[in-house]
């Protein structure tokens, strides 16, 4: 009787501690999951940031879609950049990826981190589109913007390259080495628009020499007028624009012959056929470059060619100490502390790559306005650190948003359709200016973490308890830094038990109930 006991114990423990791991496996990231399960997955992930997004649609659009003209005037919502195109190119970018579903553009699914670093990533995506000039200007294409001599002469050459570059010549190296584009010297293509207004310069072009001896001049902006009657060479030298056809396109203005050959591959025909990729166009676009500005797809490719160009060379990102993921992920866990030391980790994985001093104003210009984007993004459009209040509160009912140190963040008011835009571009929305900056050392902003109530406000790490759902996941990822883990690792452990408080108690108490009263019978 006494081994009958002790085996009917040993049943018991054995089956509560099944019951225990099942639970538990149910919150980690398994390594055999099919892909179907997967997508099923990252959907419920999407329509979490879906749901949010929408809430902050009106915001979005009076904020981050917006367009100007030459001058920065004007303002009126983007036509070639718009939330519903954007939507449907985040679902796709994101849900079903690219590859072999290898590669996402990241909204918290991966690592199961959830809602608040997947709109993080978001924020910092539209805060360097914002600060180039392709939504600003209403741009597919990139536009002819460098004079060589400073004297407001823009040389017709610009299509092979800008600030010193040459895109035909940027080929990709190692693994990537098979993905560059051929360079046609045969080809022709027009940029289907250009900067608006007037005595700005023609749309970029490429297309054969004539003859070995024809060059290419220049546009006058003073005068208005093209002039081809002498060489004149682009910064980088060149006199033609025989086989230039790989100038910037989509919201990222994603140029060269090697990004431009990664796009095709994964989500060109190249992928297609040779691999059997899924999420792809039926196009080459190696061969016709343009059409991702004026193909059937352009609604979708434009901002697709951009997140490619982000999941791949930013959220991959890890020299020299940055790594975007562990410092996207310190951001938020830290209370939403140093965000330009997060955002400017975008300058050192897109660099502008050169050094003259008209380039390097330029990339000033980007760095100062990608850095107030992001902060008016993160505090006054998607609301992060301010709206940990109920998903039921009301959104004019939301908390007060905290103050950052060096900074002036503007109330978010509430908002309609109707709300007149701003009447001038957003240049310098949030900081004020950073004349004590130094180069080697940027200005860092303190960000106070909001309380919600009366009772003081938890430490920094607990402030993800109030968000939704998979946020007890993030330990799960094996790319956090040894400080992430553990502080991950805190997270995980007083959240379980709220998720999983339910289904798992009742399980734990029915297996303890079929023990005591197995027990009893034995006895």
């Amino acid at each position: 009787m006494t081994k009958i006991r002790r085996c009917s114990l040993v049943i018991c423990i054995t089956a509560i501690i099944i019951c225990c791991s099942h639970g538990e496996k149910s919150y980690t990231k398994r390594d055999d999951i099919t892909p179907l399960q997967r997508k099923l997955v990252y959907e419920e992930y999407h329509n979490e940031v879906e749901a949010w997004l929408n809430k902050q649609q009106t915001e979005m659009e009076k904020s981050v879609f917006i367009s100007y003209d030459a001058q920065g005037n004007n303002p009126y919502p983007s036509m070639a950049y718009t939330y519903p195109d954007f939507m449907k190119a985040l679902k796709s970018m994101s849900v079903d990826g690219v590859g072999n579903n290898e590669m996402f553009f990241y909204i918290g699914q991966t690592d199961n981190k959830g809602l608040v670093h997947g709109l993080v990533n978001i924020a910092a995506f539209l805060a360097h589109a914002m600060a180039l000039p392709s939504i600003k200007y209403d741009l597919c294409d990139e536009h002819n913007s460098d004079t060589t001599d400073n004297t407001g002469k823009y040389a017709t050459a610009n299509a092979c390259g800008q600030y010193g570059r040459s895109y035909q010549e940027e080929v990709c190296t190692g693994k990537d080495a098979t993905m560059t584009c051929n360079v046609y010297s045969n080809a022709v293509m027009t940029a289907v628009d250009s900067l608006p207004g007037t005595k700005t310069p023609p749309p970029l072009q490429c297309k054969p020499k004539t003859s070995p001896t024809e060059f290419t001049g220049y546009y006058d902006s003073k005068l208005g007028t093209l002039s081809e009657e002498f060489p004149y060479s682009n910064r980088y030298g060149s006199t033609h624009v025989e086989g230039c056809c790989f100038w910037g396109r989509g919201v990222l203005l994603t140029k060269g012959v090697c990004n431009i050959g990664k796009l095709n591959f994964y989500l060109g025909r190249i992928g297609a056929e040779e691999k059997g990729y899924t999420n792809f166009f039926d196009i080459d676009i190696c061969v016709y470059p343009e059409v991702i500005c004026e193909g059937e797809d352009t609604r979708l490719l434009r901002w697709m060619a951009g997140m490619f160009e982000w999941l791949d060379r930013v959220q991959s990102y890890n020299q020299g100490g940055f790594n975007y993921m562990n410092d996207l992920s310190t951001f938020v866990n830290s209370g939403f502390i140093d965000a330009n030391r997060f955002i400017d980790i975008v300058e050192k994985a897109l660099p502008f790559d050169c050094y003259e001093l008209t380039c390097s104003k330029e990339e000033e210009r980007v760095k100062s306005e990608r850095r107030d984007n992001f902060i008016n993004i993160v505090f006054n459009v998607l609301k992060l650190p301010g709206s940990l209040a109920d998903e039921n509160t009301s959104t004019n009912a939301l908390m007060p948003e905290p103050q950052v140190e060096n900074a002036i963040i503007e109330q978010s008011v509430s908002t309609t359709i109707q709300t007149p835009l701003p009447t001038n571009p957003p240049i310098k929305p949030i900081l004020l200016p950073l004349d004590n900056e130094k180069k080697e050392e940027p200005i860092v902003q303190q960000v106070e973490p909001v309380s919600l109530s009366s009772p003081p406000p938890p430490p920094p790490l607990t402030i993800m308890q109030q968000w939704p759902t998979k946020t007890d996941l993030s330990s799960n990822s094996n790319s956090d830094s040894q400080n992430d883990q553990s502080s991950n690792k805190q997270i995980e452990d007083t959240l379980i038990p709220l998720k999983s408080g339910s289904s798992l108690s009742a399980t734990w108490f029915g297996m303890v109930a079929v023990c005591v009263v197995g027990s009893m019978i034995v006895i």
